[in-house]
């Protein structure tokens, strides 16, 4: 009787353990699927979600960075393909990149599959350190609508608050022949004349001249 009592015991301790590893892993699941529509719920708010800039603009908190973006078509259409997906896109003419970017820009907001116009994009470029001089930082945005495809920017940024000696460029063509305006050449062609004050005032020209919404460093 001893033998059949504590077979009948390990039997419902097995059934136990059964029932209650099933309860176990019906509850992580559950959990699981909680916290992963949780954190998708989370991540549309947060797409969702902007900074107020000094002039009252809006910026989305969240943005795509293009450094070093590789398939750069198909990464743009798929950032924003989504209604919660990218709105900010974040450029700079020493990624080498803003001509493909802006060709990917102009394909998706032309599909008839997108409802998407350039004012519900927040588009940041930079300028680059050759063109700190006044004169020459119309030229050099002027060169970053020319390759993203836009009319203007919504904020345009000193990339590097060091002037570089000036590279001429054509503001009308598209990419870039080399990386020379990336180029310090262990710092001697950084140029020491060029202050970041007269930088600035070209800079807060482009607002006025409606090239830029805002501008920064």
């Amino acid at each position: 009787m001893k033998l059949k009592y504590r077979t009948w015991t390990w039997t419902w301790t097995w059934i136990l353990l059964i029932f209650s590893s099933f309860h176990i892993v019906q509850f992580l699941f559950v959990s699981a699927f909680d916290d992963h529509a949780n954190a998708n719920a989370n991540m549309s708010t947060s797409m969702n979600s902007c900074t107020t800039l000094g002039r009252k603009l809006k910026m989305p908190a969240i943005g795509l960075g293009t450094y070093l973006l590789s398939n750069v078509s198909d990464a743009i259409t798929s950032a924003l393909a989504t209604p919660a997906g990218y709105r900010r896109i974040d450029c700079a003419p020493v990624y080498f990149n803003e001509d493909v970017i802006g060709d990917a820009l102009q394909k998706h907001l032309e599909s008839n599959t997108s409802s998407l116009k350039r004012e519900d994009l927040f588009i940041t470029s930079k300028l680059a350190s050759p063109f700190h001089r006044a004169e020459h930082v119309e030229v050099a945005l002027r060169k970053t609508l020319t390759d993203l495809r836009v009319d203007y920017l919504d904020l345009y940024l000193i990339h590097w608050p060091v002037a570089f000696k000036y590279v001429e460029i054509d503001p009308t063509s598209r990419g870039w022949k080399d990386e020379s305006i990336d180029d310090s050449d262990d710092g001697r062609n950084i140029d020491l004349k060029v202050s970041v004050r007269e930088t600035w005032k070209g800079m807060e020209a482009l607002v006025d001249n409606g090239l830029a919404r805002e501008i920064g460093v």
